[in-house]
């Protein structure tokens, strides 16, 4: 079909799924009744004109017949209209834009090689061939482990481990036995010596993401190894000799943990022989259309895309960072999938319609993609926690208002595992679907035993779920109508 001719369908197909509903509105009719509207397409700018002169007419009548100066047309065809012009950029040369092969970018870290993000892989590829300390910093959802990565690989130890820990991961209690190992019997429940971390990348790289979550005694003990290249399992005595490259990171700002008293200074000199400094992807413009589309090439080749998407993608604050673009590119191919669509709307990335005023709580993407990272296991909770700075019961309540908001496009709670992983058939997410299913046992319990006690609507939100964030408000308001009226 030539070109001219596409436009001119696509033209017709939205503006007619635009006007039935608006015609729907003002008479009243149902939507099937109005569909054979449809054949009438070519009239639409006829209809949209006459509308335009009828409204003008009526407003001219009700005013004064001393008002020099014409009522204008009704403001909400204006916006209409408006919304009408918006949308259709998104349906133009949908055709000739599809995602390209996925480019082969350093482990995952796709960039403008033009980019200011090209200066940073320049110096950490020359970084790589020395054996000096790396401290990355960055934001959440930055992509710092996958830098990490990338020196390791470049470096003369590449043949060797690369072993990642996330340091807020585990409590103060535990560390020590994760990163150094433990003793048989030195604890209850140490029924074998196991090694450490340490010991598992003898010879390689040891990164250690959030190096500021630390308690002091660990930091003590680091300071050790990097000096002496010796440590002592827990309930040891025997030193034990490593050579271990250490690269960590941080999202905080380690000076100030330094006049706080918490963080040792001597420790972060050691540590931070070069500094590496990830910007955050909203500095990072021209890269968000190649992460889009190598995403795009590598899960979902066939999904097309206009070129006025990939405008709004880059308008985006991303507060998430490379990790919140990546869950939201796979949000909006299931949703574009649950549609019947095989090419990508604005609405399908549920970030707002303009990209200039977001819609949608941007925490509740942050929250989700952490989650994702780590594969919804039972830290993960804590871990997302520590990165996005909130209370781990804050991470719940958006966990479970995700939970609500599947629930809504399909109740079973095996597709509403899938939709929180991101992905169509999850090889094996059985923990994940128990507690989908335990989450929404008791949020139909909260909503039955509310409608039992004869709370309204509105008394059974605010006083049963509280808590929940105002953004799966009406995703709740949704499900409790369709328990009223099953």
């Amino acid at each position: 079909m030539p070109n001219r001719q596409h436009r001119l369908f696509l033209t017709l197909l939205v503006a007619g799924s635009i006007l039935v509903p608006v015609l729907a509105r003002w008479t009243g009719y149902h939507v099937p009744a109005l569909i054979w509207l449809f054949p009438l397409l070519p009239l639409i700018p006829f209809l949209f004109h006459r509308l335009y002169v009828a409204l003008r007419g009526a407003h001219q009548d009700k005013a004064p017949s001393s008002d020099p100066v014409p009522a204008g047309p009704d403001p909400s065809v204006h916006r209409e209209l408006t919304d009408l012009k918006y949308k259709l950029r998104f349906y133009e040369d949908m055709s000739s834009n599809q995602p390209p092969a996925p480019t082969e970018g350093p482990d995952g870290l796709w960039y403008d090689p033009k980019g200011s993000f090209a200066d940073l892989i320049g110096r950490a590829a020359v970084v790589a061939s020395s054996d000096i300390s790396v401290m990355i910093l960055g934001e959440s959802g930055t992509g710092k482990e996958r830098l990490a990565r990338f020196i390791h690989d470049r470096s003369a130890r590449a043949k060797k481990p690369f072993i990642a820990v996330n340091c807020a991961s585990f409590n103060e209690n535990l560390i020590e036995s994760e990163l150094f190992g433990y003793e048989k019997g030195a604890f209850t429940g140490a029924i074998q010596t196991k090694p450490g971390r340490f010991e598992l990348a003898d010879g390689g790289t040891l990164f250690l993401d959030e190096i500021g979550e630390t308690p002091p005694a660990f930091q003590v003990r680091l300071l050790r190894v990097l000096q002496e290249g010796l440590f002592e399992r827990v309930g040891g005595v025997s030193p034990i000799r490593v050579s271990v490259r250490i690269i960590t990171a941080t999202h905080q700002h380690l000076p100030t943990l330094i006049s706080q008293k918490t963080f040792r200074e001597d420790l972060y000199f050691r540590l931070n022989g070069l500094q590496l400094t990830i910007p955050p992807l909203r500095e990072r413009k021209s890269d968000i259309g190649l992460i889009f589309n190598n995403r795009l090439a590598l899960t979902s080749p066939e999904t097309r895309f206009s070129p006025a998407l990939v405008d709004y993608l880059q308008q985006q604050p991303w507060p998430g960072n490379i990790r919140q673009l990546l869950a939201a590119t796979d949000r909006a191919i299931l949703n574009a999938r649950i549609m019947n669509r095989t090419f990508l709307l604005p609405d399908d990335f549920e970030l707002g319609l303009t990209g200039q005023t977001p819609s949608t709580d941007q925490m509740a993407d942050s929250v989700l993609a952490a989650l994702r990272d780590d594969r919804f296991r039972h830290r993960s909770f804590t871990a997302a926690a520590t990165s996005l700075n909130l209370h781990r019961v804050t991470i719940t309540d958006y966990f479970r208002g995700w939970v609500i908001r599947y629930t809504c496009q399909n109740p079973d709670f095996r597709t509403v595992s899938a939709l929180l992983a991101g992905v169509t058939e999850p090889e094996s997410m059985e923990k994940l679907q128990e507690r989908v299913r335990e989450y929404q046992e008791g949020i139909f319990s909260r909503i039955d035993e509310g409608l039992a006690a004869g709370e309204t609507v509105e008394q059974l939100i605010k006083g049963r779920f509280k808590n929940l964030p105002s953004f799966f408000l009406p995703d709740l308001q949704t499900l409790i109508d369709r328990r009223i009226k099953p």
